[in-house]
């Protein structure tokens, strides 16, 4: 299963925050658990419709950046660093690498000059 990607799950989840916030603000209203005046209650309304996306939105993000590698320092799924401290390249590694590829590039100098011998 693919999983799912956190900035639009942040989405979905702030929009579900927003509709049940306001859905239970309105069923407290409805139920007189609150009583406001007309013009409160077009402050609270405003309120609501202002500030809680702006909450959500916030909360948000700030849970899909902890789901994601920070590219300022990037760990693997165990939480190991894939960079070193002082960003320098693993010498021994490049080296076995780069004598490796000198190696195979040889054979195939050697395997073109036979071919071109045999004929």
């Amino acid at each position: 299963m693919k999983p799912a990607n956190p900035v639009i799950t942040q989405a979905v989840s702030a929009a579900a925050f927003i509709a049940v916030v306001k859905a239970t603000l309105a069923m407290l209203i409805a139920f007189h658990v609150f009583v406001f005046s007309e013009e409160q209650k077009n402050s609270v309304d405003a309120w609501v419709d202002n500030v809680v996306p702006v909450l959500a939105i916030i909360g948000g993000a700030w849970w899909a950046s902890r789901k994601v590698t920070s590219l300022a320092a990037p760990r693997d799924v165990d939480g190991a660093p894939l960079t070193r401290p002082d960003n320098s390249p693993a010498i021994a590694e490049l080296e076995s690498v780069h004598s490796e590829a000198l190696k195979v590039n040889q054979e195939v100098d050697k395997a073109t000059d036979d071919r071109r011998i045999k004929r």
